[in-house]
């Protein structure tokens, strides 16, 4: 079963699954379907080894699981993605599940499957938001920045001010 998003906004990062199981109730595959979400169910050949990749030229997509995993008979092998929108426009993201055969640890294409995704671009308070925590820490920096200036323009203001009455002779106490 491969589920994700049917729609979403340049940069928000959301997750997509694939679930695959042996003599699995499909309630036990369907457990991390979110409302909203959509969702495909599919027969496939399977191995006890398999790999899952998930390809889409409009997004930055970073696995959450190891790509190869193990499948027993029984249990549910999961593998998910974080998934982040970079393009506006109708998109693909493409999920391919291998069945790994062989001593030589062949790959043989199971499952191949693609769903669209409607990217809609952001809006200014959304960008300007995305931005937020950048902008906290250029916050920082300058306040950082000023406090450091603030101390050596004060030293160097005592340090001017005790060489001009060291060259007069005063005293501090006779300045004033």
């Amino acid at each position: 079963m491969l589920n994700g998003p049917s729609a979403m906004k340049v940069g928000e990062t959301r997750t997509v699954y694939a679930n695959v199981g042996v003599k699995v109730p499909i309630e036990k595959l369907r457990e991390s379907i979110r409302p909203g979400d959509q969702k495909v169910e599919g027969v496939l050949a399977v191995s006890s080894e398999m790999v899952a990749i998930l390809n889409g030229s409009g997004f930055k997509i970073a696995g959450r699981t190891p790509e190869q995993q193990s499948v027993a008979e029984g249990f549910p092998a999961v593998w998910s993605w974080d998934v982040e929108a970079k393009e506006s426009g109708d998109q693909e993201l493409e999920a391919t599940l291998y069945a790994v055969v062989g001593s030589a640890r062949q790959r043989i294409a199971s499952y191949t499957h693609k769903i669209s995704v409607s990217v809609k671009p952001q809006t200014w308070g959304e960008w300007f938001k995305s931005f937020q925590g950048e902008i906290d820490v250029v916050k920082g920096l300058v306040a950082t920045l000023s406090a450091a200036v603030t101390a050596v323009m004060g030293w160097l203001v005592l340090y001017i001010d005790r060489r001009r009455r060291k060259g007069s002779g005063a005293t501090p106490s006779e300045a004033t």
